[in-house]
């Protein structure tokens, strides 16, 4: 019997490598620009990618030197984060990180979107497999799985929310147990355990909203389901939930109790209420991250409220379009009828509390109103909910095609998807080849043996700089250098510590004069407990203003290291000030007395 299906289990294996393979030529080809130079340049613009690239050193560094991975002190020194509630991806730095001693955060990083890519298009045709599509129908599902315009437009920045791999594979397993059965209940919820604290440990906003979505698409199929309803709430055995629970419960207390109980915990509304939804237009017309895109588009799309990578809604009049005609050939079948009024649900709440209309924000209240209070759901995005609206769209205009080749088994047919088809994934296509950004030259100054690395080493040190991650890339490559001053990230810090962050970081940016300069030294740099000042230019034609330098110069003295564009200032203490006024005194006093001594010598004369 073995022998005997040997044959066809290399075949099936043979044909999955071959796809598999297609999807790595085409992530390639999105991401030739930054692999042309993997270890320096990476894909999305500068900031918090290079803040995921600190992430990815941190784990592991925290565990070999008997640190709590969960918290940290080298942010927003000398009080630390509570890494819980930042988006520390723990699950993909436990995987990943410890590649880190072989190749740079930078190259790993790279990596990790290539693999995130296949991962997802594998998956997603995997996903489509289950719903019994013709094979080179679930190949092309496959490609737009990864090319999902949610992950398009947070690749430019989020690694925790492109890396999609996680959520697929967790509604793949469901939906597997859900078509096929659980033959072996236990093994089944250790898995779906496992996937779900994985999640956890990604992004516990991915996590949550993906447990709000599924629970939204199980009451919407209690409703309209029909006859099949029972078969979607009783299909996991008590084993398997008993399992999926022990699992999850067991590796998600750290993080819990972390997050509800441990130190600098932030308090109050982190976000701003109607700025990061997706606006109605937004369905529509494309924004620059895609390639069909126009000066038209774009032009209406600077209107959008929130910014480029959190502008999730698009999916574009050919998608819609299908949609809406497609509805007859589905309309029958109880889970895409379900899964059809759950994307309409989904992306009503993606577009906040209010309706916003090319970015002007109308009194017509939507669902979110009613769940932006909710603990744990009023930390979410709403537009990023689109993620599982797009991943039902696909499901949908899939099954969909397959249901129009059934019924028209023709050339004729098969044009028809044919277009389809092509018309999603032309108007889905990202900017090719997509946008990246090169390392600083700057982080060469903290490179062990530098003057730079050797001035800062060990001391907390405040970065002047408008973005604190830029530096975070350079400080975990080179081995975590410095504690750094700065925080990146939700914080417990007091109203007071924010402001004097906020005024020092103005001498990176902002035009100031000398006495304004030298006003927030005095004002605001004592209190932050830096030992160090370090200016790190982004761009080597970067460099701070004159005024600052000299202000800077004045407080702390002459720079004690220069390199590559990069600045260090040693920050007096209290003892060192009280030196300095006491010798500023001292020569006060042994100046006048010269004065004094040379009047009697010339009256004496």
């Amino acid at each position: 019997m073995f022998s005997a299906r040997l044959p066809n289990t290399s075949i099936r294996f043979r044909h999955q490598l071959w796809i598999c393979v297609l999807y790595l030529v085409l992530a390639v080809s999105i991401a030739s620009n930054a692999l042309q130079d993997p270890f320096r340049r990476f894909l999305g613009g500068p900031g918090d990618p290079q803040q995921f690239m600190w992430y990815l050193h941190w784990f592991w560094y925290a565990l070999t030197h008997g640190q709590n991975p969960l918290q940290t002190e080298w942010l927003n020194a000398p009080y630390g984060q509570n890494l819980m509630w930042n988006t520390s991806i723990f699950s993909i730095s436990f995987l990943f990180g410890w590649l880190t001693v072989l190749v740079n955060a930078t190259f790993l990083y790279n990596a990790l979107w290539v693999l995130n890519f296949v991962l997802a298009c594998w998956l997603g045709q995997q996903l489509l497999a289950l719903f019994s599509v013709r094979r080179w129908l679930t190949v092309v599902g496959g490609v737009l799985m990864g090319i999902l315009p949610y992950s398009t437009a947070q690749s430019l920045f989020h690694l925790h929310l492109w890396f999609t791999a996680v959520p697929l594979a967790l509604m793949w397993w469901l939906v597997a147990g859900c078509m096929r059965g659980v033959r072996r209940p236990v093994p089944y919820g250790v898995v779906l355990g496992l996937l779900a604290i994985c999640q956890f440990y990604t992004s516990i906003e991915i996590f949550t909203t993906f447990v709000l979505v599924m629970a939204i698409f199980v009451l919407v199929h209690v409703v309209v389901g029909g006859p099949t309803r029972l078969r979607l709430l009783c299909f996991t055995p008590r084993p398997s939930l008993m399992a999926a629970a022990v699992t999850f419960v067991v590796l998600a207390a750290p993080g819990v109790y972390t997050l509800l109980f441990g130190a600098d915990r932030p308090q109050g509304h982190l976000l701003k209420e109607d700025l990061y939804v997706n606006d109605l237009l937004n369905f529509i017309l494309p924004t620059p991250v895609y390639a069909l895109h126009s000066a038209y588009t774009t032009a209406v799309s600077l209107h959008y409220t929130g910014n480029y990578w959190e502008n999730n809604g698009y999916l574009g009049i050919i998608c819609l379009l299908l949609l809406v005609l497609a509805l007859p050939l589905w309309y029958k079948r109880p889970f895409a009828r379900s899964a059809w009024v759950t994307v309409i649900l989904t992306a009503l709440l993606s577009m906040g509390p209010h309706l916003h209309i090319a970015g002007q924000r109308t009194d017509i209240w939507l669902p979110w109103s009613f769940l932006q209070h909710v603990p744990f759901i009023n930390s979410a995005i709403p537009s990023r909910l689109m993620l599982y609206g797009d991943i039902l769209v696909i499901v949908l205009l899939v099954t969909a095609g397959e249901t129009w080749l059934r019924r028209n088994n023709t050339l004729f047919g098969h044009t028809v998807v044919w277009i389809a088809v092509a018309g999603v994934l032309v108007t889905w296509f990202p900017e090719t080849p997509f946008p990246t950004t090169d390392t600083p030259d700057a982080a060469a100054a903290l490179q062990p043996g530098n003057p730079v690395a050797e001035a800062v080493h060990g001391q907390p040190t405040l970065v002047l700089t408008p973005d604190p991650s830029v530096v975070m890339q350079a400080n975990a490559e080179s081995g975590f250098v410095f504690p750094m001053v700065n925080p990146y990230g939700y914080t417990a810090n007091t109203l007071q510590r924010q402001a004097a962050l906020r005024e020092m970081s103005r001498l990176a940016w902002d035009r100031l004069t000398e006495a304004d300069a030298l006003q927030i030294l005095h004002m605001d740099l004592p209190g932050l407990g830096a030992r160090r000042l370090l200016y790190y230019p982004n761009t080597p034609d970067e460099a701070l203003p004159d005024v600052v330098v000299r202000a800077i110069d004045k407080v702390c003295g002459h720079p004690v290291a220069i390199s590559h564009g990069a600045l260090v200032w040693k920050v007096p203490t209290a003892d060192s000030r009280a030196g300095n006024d006491r010798d500023r005194e001292n020569g006060r006093t042994w100046r006048m007395m010269v004065r004094l001594e040379t009047k009697r010598l010339i009256f004496v004369e």
